[in-house]
């Protein structure tokens, strides 16, 4: 069957190549498909359209929503995907596995960056003493249980720690249900790995703040609106051995007029990249879509746990 592969929007740091390097793989699948980043010919196309997109459904023209037959997000939040927006039936397929790694070891860098940072020496040092904590040595709080926080479990426990986890979503004894079954202001640091919807959005605030101990840290690679901007500002310029770490923020890009202070480290919504993205992507896309040619009668089934539609817990998007 003909279709036509619409590629919305590229994210910012894909090389200028990349469109290309994409097309050129995914129209290799079969002889039926073409590749196009133009909205006017998805718009007039006449064959069902496959989308490959991270914009928010709701900015797409509804014309190329209703042709379509499958939607890849090959990106890691989802709350800006509507499946209500696509015919009804239409497979949503999220790819937050694929940033995954690079979101993990950003954070990981953050915790040793902060309690470990390696000392210059320009002179020996007769002590030979490191004031550094190691990862067992600290009380770690991770907020979220998907693809990021799994991975973190994973490697804070080759480091003989457990960290406490919170997620009323997932089903694992060990999992905390929510703020109200932890003290925490026994914590050293707080990571944010959860997807935004909205129950918890701005559930850093002022009051949640005002709980953590004076040399807590904050790491946030997941979404800017978890966080109430304007309090946590106040708090890291009140409370001096108080640090976050922000890759993400609300709105972006951040502004330049944003105050800076020494106890808050930003870096621009770059912790999901690495070299390789851009192969992965192009690879990944390449394989669901050919599985949905390919396998039709598996398919469902094989992604079952990538379907934005599994997202959904008592109709809200968690």
């Amino acid at each position: 069957m003909k279709s036509l592969i619409y590629r919305v929007n590229t994210s910012s740091y894909f090389s200028s190549e990349f469109q290309q390097k994409e097309m050129t793989q995914l129209q290799k699948i079969n002889g039926n498909l073409q590749y196009t980043c133009c909205a006017k010919q998805a718009r007039d196309s006449k064959v069902p359209l496959i989308l490959i997109t991270s914009t928010d459904s709701r900015d797409i023209d509804p014309q190329i929503c209703q042709k379509t037959q499958l939607v890849l997000h090959p990106n890691s939040g989802y709350e800006n995907l509507k499946q209500a927006d696509f015919p009804t039936g239409t497979p949503i397929i999220l790819g937050n596995q694929l940033r995954a790694q690079a979101v993990h070891q950003y954070i990981l860098s953050a915790l040793i960056q902060h309690f470990q940072k390696l000392p210059e020496q320009d002179q020996w040092q007769i002590e030979r003493r490191w004031p550094r904590l190691l990862m067992q040595e600290l009380k770690i709080l991770i907020w979220g249980y998907g693809h990021v926080g799994q991975l973190l479990e994973k490697s804070l426990k080759a480091m003989n720690h457990q960290p406490d986890i919170i997620d009323p979503y997932q089903q694992a004894e060990h999992l905390l249900m929510s703020e109200k079954d932890v003290n925490l202001a026994h914590y050293d640091a707080v990571i944010l790995a959860c997807s935004l919807n909205v129950k918890n959005e701005k559930m850093i605030n002022a009051r949640l703040l005002q709980k953590l101990p004076r040399k807590c840290i904050l790491i946030n690679a997941a979404r800017g609106k978890l966080i109430d901007q304007a309090s946590l500002w106040q708090h890291a310029e009140t409370h001096a051995d108080f640090h976050a770490y922000l890759d993400v923020f609300d709105p972006e890009p951040f502004s330049a007029e944003l105050k800076k202070l020494s106890n808050i480290h930003k870096s621009s919504h770059l912790a999901g990249y690495s070299q390789s993205l851009e192969e992965a992507v192009i690879q990944w896309n390449g394989q669901v879509i050919a599985d949905f040619f390919h396998c039709p009668q598996s398919f469902q089934d094989k992604y079952k746990k990538d379907l934005l539609s599994e997202r959904y817990h008592h109709g809200e998007l968690i």
